[in-house]
């Protein structure tokens, strides 16, 4: 065989190969919502702090707002799942709250917070979600009471501390470093995602994560 069949050969299957490849690319399942891409070492810096839930091998950090519809959609499947097993996978829920655009959404960040402390954060962020709607009668002192957090002068002291503060302050700069557009958005240790997502979608971003 001469060298220029070889050649021609050689093109057609680059060719071939090319129009596959095309195709596939074309072809292949998409997330039904935006996907962007973020490196490990950002996943890794995002994953620095935040409150913890359930105990799995793959983590999910979610940046989250106590006003949102969507994360409170998203924290109940959260917490059905993990409900029922703890070992499902692991998310650290980071809050972006501005201060200036909605205090009351701020100010509910820090009373979760302070809620953490004495082992409540769970139960104060689903009563925070279930009182989403109007929250400003409730912050302060009368959250406490109402979420049954056991110590109510420390919560009161956390309250108003400005070291927690600036533990939210913190997850609302890192979320405007991601330029984060709006909640729940989901960071895996490879994408992130703004979207209203399923409990079967959930699952399946997870998956992804391995």
């Amino acid at each position: 065989m001469t060298g220029s069949s070889l050649a021609k050969i050689a093109s057609v299957t680059l060719l071939v190969f090319a129009v596959a490849t095309y195709g596939w690319y074309r072809l292949r399942p998409r997330a039904p919502y935006p996907v962007a891409r973020i490196s490990s070492n950002t996943f890794n810096r995002m994953n620095s702090r935040g409150q913890l839930l359930g105990s799995g091998p793959d983590t999910l950090v979610i940046f989250s707002n106590y006003r949102c519809v969507y994360c409170a959609e998203l924290f109940g499947t959260i917490d059905s799942i993990l409900t029922t097993d703890v070992s499902s996978f692991t998310v650290r829920l980071r809050h972006f709250a501005h201060p200036s655009v909605d205090s009351s959404s701020f100010l509910a960040s820090v009373a979760a917070e302070c809620a953490s402390q004495q082992g409540r954060f769970v139960e104060f962020s689903r009563w925070l979600f279930g009182n989403r709607e109007q929250l400003e009668p409730f912050l302060g002192p009368a959250s406490a009471r109402a979420s049954a957090v056991p110590n109510l002068v420390s919560f009161d002291d956390c309250f108003e501390s400005k070291h927690t503060r600036s533990l939210v302050t913190e997850d609302l700069r890192a979320g405007m470093e991601l330029r984060i557009s709006g909640t729940p958005t989901i960071l895996t240790r490879r994408r992130m995602v703004t979207a209203r997502l399923s409990s079967r979608e959930l699952m399946a971003l997870v998956s992804s994560t391995k």
